[in-house]
């Protein structure tokens, strides 16, 4: 089975992944693939696990205002067509998500392409 998490921003995301993605090598027979964003918490625990990453751009809005706010709409767009792109190439059976931020690009591709999606 192919299995594609996605989460991250902070450990209450992240470490829920990390500990199913652990049970899963145990068992073995899974393929699993983490997206998130590349400087983000999530791709050090995903190389510490040893589960594959891609990287995808993602928006978060900020409490007060700022120009990231503007932008962030911009880099969801870009978030769910790179996740697109990237699913159609892994073939994800289902995705596993933790949510945060990161999560809306690939959960809104998932549902474009119709692959079940499990929120945590």
């Amino acid at each position: 089975m192919r299995i594609l998490f996605t989460g991250g921003g902070t450990g209450g995301h992240i470490f829920p992944l990390a500990a199913v993605g652990e049970e899963l090598k145990r068992r073995g027979g899974h393929e699993m693939l983490w997206m998130g964003r590349g400087n983000g918490m999530e791709q050090i625990v995903a190389k510490e696990y040893q589960i594959p990453f891609c990287s995808i751009p993602a928006g978060r809005f900020v409490r007060k205002w700022t120009w990231e706010n503007v932008r962030t709409p911009l880099r969801v767009l870009q978030g769910t067509f790179a996740s697109y792109f990237e699913m159609n190439r892994f073939e994800p059976d289902v995705i596993l998500s933790s949510s945060g931020y990161v999560s809306v690009g690939p959960i809104l591709a998932g549902r474009v392409i119709g692959v079940p999606i499990i929120l945590m």
